[in-house]
């Protein structure tokens, strides 16, 4: 399953932030089934 979501996003905690996005989101997340892919808007 695949989901995709679009938005923009305020960081308020940089240091949880960077280790969520290293480590994945979820209990599947071993197998690589927690992985986000985030980028930078036009204007960043």
């Amino acid at each position: 399953m695949t989901a995709e979501i679009k938005g923009t996003l305020t960081v308020t905690d940089p240091h949880a932030f960077t280790g969520t996005i290293a480590t994945g989101v979820g209990r599947a997340r071993s197998y690589s089934a927690g992985l986000l892919l985030v980028r930078p808007t036009a204007d960043a």
